[in-house]
């Protein structure tokens, strides 16, 4: 998720406009599979929030998300 605030100094499109550009990274471009490298993804995939929501839950259960 990215903060809300870069709306502001970066566009109301901006939010959008990176979820384009994570999931056009395409690993078999060496600078492109770099950067997936960096985030140990090979690829990203659309997904909701609500996805998150039993790796929050554990999270919370644990002590490591307060």
């Amino acid at each position: 998720m990215i903060n809300p605030q870069v709306k502001e100094r970066y566009g109301e499109d901006f939010i959008e406009r990176v979820q384009v550009a994570l999931l056009k990274l395409d690993p078999d471009v060496p600078e492109q599979k770099e950067i997936l490298e960096l985030f140990g993804a090979s690829r990203f995939i659309e997904t909701e929030n609500s996805n998150y929501q039993q790796i929050e839950e554990v999270g919370r259960a644990i002590g490591k998300i307060q």
